[in-house]
């Protein structure tokens, strides 16, 4: 039986969840707030939702310095960087995935993994044809349609990570890698509250 996650409390809507559907964040020793996207750094860990709103939300109603019972400096426009870092997280994960064999590009490719019924998600660049959208609709073995987005990045995102020129489609196989990037692509929608996946 896998071993569960510990419970976590969100500062603002009270609600235990599971502490991986949280964000964690710590108090550096100077006092300025700082988002633990890895959930290792030391210190008292504070948990939010994955919602930017509740970000927002927790800095105004300055949440974090009651939680640490002593003054916490938030940086100007630490909801922007925070959504940064968990996009960066995103693209961190399909760069994984690429090298683990689990991440294929190339409209030829994509069209090919289709057919073979392994693809997790299917990503595709925000300036994406709709032609090409229609044809690169992956089917799951069940006859349901896979996850496929247009929603979250740009070409040059796309061909920057995959290591190739002009990336406009973008497969993510099944296996580790491939989970893991999906994971934190949930994890990235809901704090920009895209459909969730």
């Amino acid at each position: 039986m896998p071993k569960q996650s510990p419970l976590r409390t969100c500062l603002i809507t009270r609600e235990e969840r599971d502490k991986s559907a949280l964000m964690r964040f710590v108090v550096a020793p100077d006092g300025a707030l700082v988002h633990d996207i890895t959930g290792k750094l030391p210190g008292r860990g504070m948990y939010l939702a994955l919602d930017k709103n509740l970000l927002i939300e927790a800095i105004e109603r300055k949440a974090f310095s009651r939680a640490s019972g002593r003054a916490v400096y938030v940086s100007q426009g630490f909801e922007a960087l925070v959504e940064s870092q968990l996009e960066e997280r995103v693209l961190q994960a399909l760069s994984l995935a690429r090298k683990a064999g689990q991440a294929i590009c190339g409209f030829d490719k994509c069209l090919e993994a289709t057919r073979a019924e392994d693809v997790l998600c299917m990503l595709h660049a925000r300036d994406a044809a709709s032609d090409g959208l229609r044809k690169l609709s992956p089917m799951k073995s069940d006859g349901n349609p896979c996850f496929s987005s247009t929603l979250y990045f740009t070409r040059e995102a796309l061909s920057r990570v995959m290591g190739a020129e002009n990336v406009v489609h973008v497969a993510v196989l099944e296996g580790q890698a491939g989970q893991f990037f999906l994971t934190q692509l949930r994890r990235f929608a809901l704090f920009i509250e895209k459909t969730p996946l």
